[in-house]
């Protein structure tokens, strides 16, 4: 009897498919913004590189390109493969 709750990870191609409630998050330029295509690929396109000539690539919040990507997503993360 009741009801109950529970919180758990999960990627946002299987809480798309299976209809799971998602949270929106705060993002650098104070918008919150929801796990969407459109707003990874806005945080990938506003992603740079921690140390001069390094190929991987982050999310920094404090730098100005993170700031001026309103519809960035905050917990992306690029993932790589060799």
């Amino acid at each position: 009897p009741g009801s109950q709750r529970l919180i758990g990870l999960t990627t946002a191609s299987a809480a798309d498919r299976y209809q799971v409630v998602t949270a929106s998050l705060l993002n650098a330029a104070g918008k919150f913004v929801a796990p969407t295509t459109a707003g990874m690929t806005a945080a990938a396109a506003a992603m740079t590189s921690p140390s001069s000539g390094s190929r991987v690539l982050q999310l920094d919040q404090t730098s100005t390109a993170a700031k001026a990507a309103a519809d960035a997503y905050p917990l992306t993360m690029p993932v790589y493969a060799a």
